[in-house]
């Protein structure tokens, strides 16, 4: 990087003769947050400038004029500039016609699993067994190539339909992290990443439901497969399994002493990760709670614990909802599940958390209509939004103000956004002709309100039962997972831009669900890793 009369270049020099490649000139806007991070995936360089990343140049040779396959259909359709697609293949074997084409000059040629003699153009069979990945590798008339990844789905991999929306713009780069934990009877989960064509370039089968697909650090992932048993972990030997792509070695990630829930798992810098837990707590005064069946002086909760975990596995802080929070005077809604033959109440149903620069937590408790901060320091609720106004704390009551919706409702994933504004994902879902909605808040704390500042509701007006999240991203693109919106129509995810305009649209068939999409920057995954290691 070079600096001088106000503008900022960046050099790409060889790095065994270190001959320069290529330069940018960034212009006064300079780096956004530095040259680290500067990156490079697949062939392109990514720099933050004005708090963008900005792709600063295209794949260098995109020497692939067609290519087609029958009777499989090849997804997404063929483009120079995609280099990776799917087929929805069948169980066993799938013998497929791959036709292609180089550009005037060039040449094409298969590479696995099979190989063929590079031509101007061609047509070749190849057997597929579900997992594996046809490779075309293709030349311009100067000799330099580029690879084509064509991947043989499994035959119970969940149907997915990605739909751009380009008179808006286009998606920023990027993977998308989800995973199908509801699904019809009969039918897989599976964790996967998509890249910016909504294409499954990794994904890893489940042995239950694939909930909560996180990503940690640089090519690791994580998720738990569970099955959960009235809405969250009841079992004690549930834990989040983070995987190594680099090596394929997974690590067990747990609460300590109580069941691992599966609502959240948050990575922190030094290497720790906070997590929730339900555990039982019994002899409770419900007397005055209205619930169903009535409980009384003496019942059991699912408590709301928050714990930081270090990177060994143990426990370095913990945090009791029921110390902080009254489950008759707060509770919202507090439903009743069996468990191990037990009526339990779920007064709480906390769902995220989120760390402030200062160390202070956000928390989303579902069943409250309400988020809140903890201070680290002493576990104390400083201030809490949304549901009852009241705290057994005696927090400030953040009045939500000029929201024609009133504040959320049984919301989920709440964020620390900049200069005091929050974001959530505002299910409705308890509302009659609610509407399920991505929102950001800027917060007065001084003066105790919250005002809505952007919003993005459901296409189809719905409210969502269940799950979902918003994340709001440095160049004012957001992602909205949906969760299980009821209308029942498969939505996954949705993209918009800054002008809040949907520019890209992800979903399932109908009756399948992701608990959450999240994106995450290129350099996040190396794509060589991930085409090597999908299906494993």
């Amino acid at each position: 990087v070079v600096a001088a009369a106000n503008h900022v270049v960046l050099i790409a020099r060889d790095e065994t003769d270190l001959g320069p490649l290529a330069s940018w000139d960034l212009g006064s806007g300079g780096f956004g947050a530095g040259l680290a991070n500067v990156s490079v995936a697949e062939g392109v360089v990514y720099a933050p400038l004005a708090g963008a990343l900005v792709a600063l140049h295209a794949p260098p040779v995109e020497p692939l004029a067609s290519l087609s396959t029958s009777p499989l259909a090849l997804s997404p359709a063929f483009s120079s500039s995609t280099f990776d697609y799917v087929l929805r293949c069948a169980a066993g074997t799938n013998s497929v016609s791959f036709t292609m084409s180089a550009v005037p000059g060039g040449t094409v040629a298969l590479v696995a699993p099979t190989t063929t003699e590079p031509s101007a153009s061609q047509t070749a069979t190849v057997d597929l067994e579900e997992n594996q990945a046809a490779v075309v590798e293709a030349t311009d008339p100067n000799g330099a190539a580029a690879r084509y990844w064509v991947r043989c789905l499994p035959s119970d991999f969940p149907p997915l339909t990605a739909t751009p929306h380009p008179a808006a713009g286009a998606p920023s780069p990027g993977w998308y992290l989800i995973g199908n934990n509801i699904s019809p009877s009969g039918t897989r989960s599976y964790a996967m990443i998509l890249d910016a064509r909504g294409t499954p370039v990794w994904y890893k089968r489940a042995a239950q439901a694939a909930i909560n697909v996180t990503p940690l650090g640089h090519d690791s992932v994580a998720f738990m497969s569970a099955t959960p048993l009235g809405g969250f972990g009841t079992d004690p030997n549930w834990h989040y399994d983070a995987y190594s792509l680099d090596d394929g070695q997974s690590t067990a990630i747990s609460t300590v002493g109580v069941p691992t829930d599966l609502h959240e798992l948050y990575a922190l810098p030094n290497g720790h990760h906070l997590l929730l837990s339900y555990p039982l707590k019994r002899g409770v005064d419900l007397t005055g709670l209205q619930a169903t069946p009535t409980p009384g002086p003496n019942s059991t909760i699912a408590d709301c614990v928050v714990q930081d975990v270090d990177a060994q596995g143990g426990l370095v802080w913990q945090w009791t909802g029921s110390d902080h929070l009254d489950p008759v005077t707060e509770s919202a809604i507090a439903p009743a599940v069996t468990i191990n033959g037990e009526t339990v109440y779920d007064v709480y149903h906390c769902n995220s958390i989120d760390e402030s620069p200062t160390g202070d937590l956000l928390v989303s408790a579902r069943h409250l209509n309400a988020v809140f901060e903890i201070r680290h320091s002493d576990g104390k609720v400083v201030w809490k939004m949304g549901g009852k106004p009241v705290n057994k704390d005696g927090a400030d009551i953040i009045a939500v103000q000029n929201d024609p919706a009133g504040g959320p409702v049984l919301q989920h994933d709440a964020r620390y956004m900049p200069n005091d504004h929050i974001s959530m994902f505002d299910n409705r879902s308890a509302q009659a002709g609610g509407f399920a909605r991505g929102i950001e808040y800027a917060l007065d704390l001084a003066a105790k309100t919250a005002q809505p500042v952007f919003s993005f509701s459901s296409p189809d007006n719905a409210p969502s039962c269940c799950m979902g999240s918003f994340r709001r991203y440095p160049d004012r693109h957001s992602v909205i997972g949906w969760g299980y919106v009821t209308v029942s129509n498969g939505a996954v995810f949705t993209e918009i831009n800054a002008s809040g305009q949907a520019v890209f649209d992800v979903k399932f068939a109908s009756s399948y669900a992701s608990y959450r999409a999240v994106k995450v920057p290129p350099p996040r995954f190396d794509v060589d890793v991930l085409r090597a290691t999908a299906g494993q």
